[in-house]
């Protein structure tokens, strides 16, 4: 990629923008074209204010809305000079967000289409741009398809960087005309967003099929920590006692809420029930041994449980 001409992006006050979105792109591409790093005082849908991250650097931009109803920007201030030495310009990082990174790649595959994926990505790595992504793939010794795994770059970053290191792995069947299993693990954000990390699609919910799965998401986290939630799948169970070992895991609450309304019901099956034995006054008791917060609540939840049915409990 040729940043040069990315050098004239910002021509100075009165400068107009489609809306806030090509106002944001375009400070992107000059900061990568400047090597320098800015930070946002307001940054909103009518009203953008930047200003270098260098303290004390005069560089700063304002850019407005031209009206109440309008999405088009217009520059209200721009200085454009620079004042750090060149050890700050240096420690400069573009790892930024995918929505701002994006439109580069789209133009790098649309202006190359003759170039290489790996000749894009190193493209990409001499404008500092890490968009690291994790395939793998396996056949069969007859080269019959059997499992593939990605992990984008950025969801990669994201997690470790942005994310709590609690990840939430499931599986759902795929349906005509390939088949198969789909198995995903997903983190919240710090905006309690989802936020994927990995797919794969496998032949089925198997104990190599898991186990497969999760020694790659081992190898993509393996600088942190991390606790994974799951229903009590078997398949599920083996393969993360296999590759993580049996602590710090838990079990999703929606999933043993559930199996725990089925066994409800098989117990009481034929039976009259009361309002003190119906199953909202079972799942309550459940609710209470779920958020008990220390070992005395949950001795106690678990005792009243015992003395409402010792076969639920």
């Amino acid at each position: 990629m040729n940043s040069m001409k990315w050098k004239d992006l910002f021509e100075g006050k009165g400068q107009m923008f489609t809306d806030v979105v090509a106002f944001r792109q375009t400070l992107y591409r000059y900061g990568i074209r400047q090597k320098f790093s800015y930070k946002f005082k307001k940054n909103n849908m009518k009203k953008v204010i930047a200003k270098c991250k260098v303290e004390g650097c005069p560089w700063n931009i304002a850019a407005h809305s031209i009206g109440k109803h309008s999405d088009f920007l217009r520059v209200t201030r721009f200085n454009s000079e620079h004042i750090h030495n060149a050890k700050e310009k240096l420690i400069v990082s573009y790892r930024e967000r995918v929505d701002l990174s994006s439109p580069i790649i789209a133009d790098a595959l649309r202006s190359t289409i003759d170039k290489s994926t790996n000749e894009i990505r190193r493209d990409l790595y001499k404008e500092e741009i890490d968009v690291t992504t994790v395939v793998k793939w396996e056949a069969s010794d007859s080269n019959r398809f059997e499992r593939l795994l990605i992990a984008y770059g950025y969801y990669i970053l994201g997690f470790l960087e942005g994310c709590r290191h609690i990840l939430y792995i499931d599986g759902c069947f795929l349906s005509y005309p390939y088949k198969g299993t789909l198995l995903a693990t997903s983190a919240y954000d710090t905006d309690n967003d989802l936020f994927p990390l990995a797919y794969a699609i496998v032949s089925g919910e198997t104990f190599e099929d898991w186990s497969w799965f999760l020694r790659n998401v081992e190898d993509i986290t393996r600088s942190v920590e991390i606790i994974l939630v799951f229903d009590r799948h078997n398949a599920i169970i083996r393969a993360m006692q296999a590759i993580f070992g049996g602590e710090r895991h838990a079990y999703c609450y929606c999933h043993v809420k559930e199996n725990f309304s089925t066994e409800y019901v098989k117990i009481n099956r034929g039976q009259r029930r009361t309002s003190g034995n119906s199953k909202e006054a079972a799942l309550k008791l459940l609710d209470a041994v779920a958020y008990a917060r220390h070992e005395e609540k949950f001795n106690i939840a678990m005792g009243n449980l015992r003395l409402f049915s010792p076969q639920l409990a």
